[in-house]
């Protein structure tokens, strides 16, 4: 999905003195601020807050904290903020050079960036197809949790509540995403489709989450979505250019690649690697340096093994005999392809290496831990060339048909593109940048913005011992099963978005009630549409434990009988 011309130019606009003379100003604007005026501010408001009561407000604790405290916690910001303006005016100084351009960026064709977006789309659609965002009106209201940015749906007056109540309801919510996700895949309308099916790819996967936890599957898809709403992903692969053609109206040369698709191409790529970057990062920075440690990574692929996820494949319990090298392989190569993923951004080589690493990643962790990633595993694709095989598609459909072969496209710069103001592509893209520095720096959580703090909690590695939990369902018949209770859970089943409510089920009374209404609601949601024979008359959530020396060796140590209405 990446082309490179031969030939192409970006205007040198701002010089380097012009960048230093700005970062000095800024500079000494914020040292001045936070070094002669705020503190003078401070000591103010603490010693005449009496005769200036509006000011003496600003510091109401100033009875219990000395002036020092405040006057500390303000210091605090100063190399933060110093950070910052550094940074700020690194990434567009950095953006802003021809040589940046040429090496990092490239110009693209408008066939590039349209494959991307049908891509995107196509992943998207297939993911939301797998749902049944209809099971989630079997859950009473007290089982909803705030999920960021869908409190704010829920304020507007637009019936987000009883949206979320009605089966048909958010039935037709699906079908109008998959309709939006579809245009978006085709091309039709989208100036107005990309945004729309952003905005309902947000909302519908907003509802899975506010029933479960905030999981990351679908959303560097969705972050690509809301990127491509703000290019011109219409200008190639779509039914907006046939129909552009067919009216006689002009279009952008298929063939040439410029320097505004290759920008938007490039903001495509931010979305993919700094979030994984993240996820690198937010290891080492919230374990440590031996994040990937073999005791570490035992505990992870034994329980996640164990415990009732998206698939039942036993592969790491067939490890239990392999070295420790083995498992810290596995360890510091995942983390190391995540914290440097971010040289895709800058080096062509790592493009090539990495995307095909973190596919292969996912793919082990499918295997070895039976979580399934798939908008991960399908975006990598994303990364590279696939003019070569297209062309040779062509070539060959030519020679089926017996017509002349398809000659390889010239891509050229047009020259009037080359001379547009380069800041509307530096500024969009910088502020990418910012807005994942941000959140992985803040160790933001807050749908959809996160730190990708995965596998960083530290009840992961409270106990030398390993806990887990197995699920059975007994339906009217008689007949129990795993696979039944998956069947009784619903769109709840898909990588076990169930499982918080485990460490609830043998707590305190209030958690014990609530862990079996969510899986009573589940349930009773599902008999509702459910033969008699099949219907679930009971769940049982056992609680397990074994020596991370022996994962086989489990031993049963609480049980949990919930009764089902039929």
């Amino acid at each position: 999905m990446t082309e490179t011309p031969s030939t192409m130019r970006e205007p040198f606009l701002v010089s380097t003195r012009s960048w230093l003379l700005l970062l000095a100003a800024v500079v000494g604007a914020w040292l001045a601020l936070t070094c002669l005026a705020i503190p003078g501010l401070l000591a103010l408001a603490y010693y005449g807050g009496d005769s200036l009561p509006w000011l003496g407000r600003l510091l109401e604790g100033r009875a219990t904290h000395s002036f020092g405290h405040y006057l500390g916690a303000w210091t605090w910001l100063i190399p933060h903020g110093l950070s910052v303006i550094t940074l700020s005016w690194l990434v567009p100084f950095v953006m802003s050079r021809p040589s940046f351009f040429r090496r990092c960026v490239g110009a693209a064709t408008p066939g590039t960036l349209g494959a991307i977006r049908m891509w995107v789309c196509a992943i998207l659609f297939a993911m939301v197809v797998n749902e049944r965002l209809a099971h989630l009106a079997w859950f009473p209201e007290e089982f909803r949790r705030p999920m960021g940015l869908m409190g704010v749906f829920y304020a507007l007056p637009i019936g987000m509540d009883r949206l979320v109540a009605s089966e048909a309801g958010l039935q037709l919510f699906q079908y109008a995403t998959e309709l939006a996700l579809l245009l978006g895949m085709a091309g039709l309308g989208t100036r107005i489709v990309m945004p729309l099916a952003t905005l309902c790819v947000l909302v519908f996967f907003g509802l899975l989450r506010q029933y479960s936890f905030f999981w990351h599957q679908g959303l560097i898809t969705t972050y690509l979505m809301a990127v491509l709403s703000f290019t011109p992903c219409g200008d190639g692969w779509s039914l907006d250019r046939l129909l552009r053609i067919a009216r006689g109206r002009p279009v952008p040369p298929a063939n040439q690649a410029t320097v505004r698709y290759g920008w938007a191409r490039y903001a495509c790529w931010i979305a993919i690697a700094l979030p994984y970057m993240a996820a690198g990062m937010s290891k080492f920075g919230n374990v440590g340096w031996f994040w990937w440690a073999p005791d570490n990574m035992r505990r992870f692929l034994y329980t996640d093994t164990l415990n009732p996820v998206q698939f039942d494949w036993q592969v790491s319990l067939q490890l239990v005999h392999a070295p420790d090298l083995f498992f810290a392989l596995v360890g510091l190569s995942g983390v190391l392809g995540e914290a440097l993923y971010g040289l895709v951004l800058v080096w062509p080589l790592a493009r090539k290496v990495l995307p095909a690493a973190m596919l292969s990643m996912h793919v082990g962790i499918a295997f070895l831990q039976n979580i399934l990633f798939p908008d991960l595993i399908f975006i990598q694709a994303v990364f590279y060339n696939w003019t070569p095989l297209r062309l040779a598609i062509e070539r060959w459909l030519a020679a089926r048909r017996g017509s002349v072969q398809p000659s390889t496209p010239t891509m050229t710069v047009p020259v009037a593109d080359t001379r547009a103001p380069a800041w509307r592509h530096i500024v969009p893209a910088s502020a990418l940048f910012w807005a994942f520095f941000f959140c992985w720096f803040y160790r933001v959580e807050c749908y959809p913005f996160t730190a990708m703090q995965m596998y960083t909690e530290k009840w992961r590695f409270a106990s030398p011992a390993i806990l887990y939990y197995k699920t059975e369902a007994r339906r009217a018949d008689g007949q129990a099963s795993r696979r039944y209770f998956r069947q009784a859970m619903g769109t709840m089943a898909h990588n076990a978005r169930y499982r918080p409510m485990f460490g609830r089920c043998f707590g305190t009374p209030e958690q014990v009630a609530r862990c079996s209404g969510f899986f009573r609601s589940a349930a009773t949601g599902y008999n509702r549409h459910a033969p008699p024979e099949a219907r679930i008359s009971q769940i049982e959530i056992q609680q397990w434990q074994c020596p991370m020396s022996n994962p086989a060796d489990g031993q049963l140590i609480n049980r949990m009988i919930i009764d089902v209405p039929t």
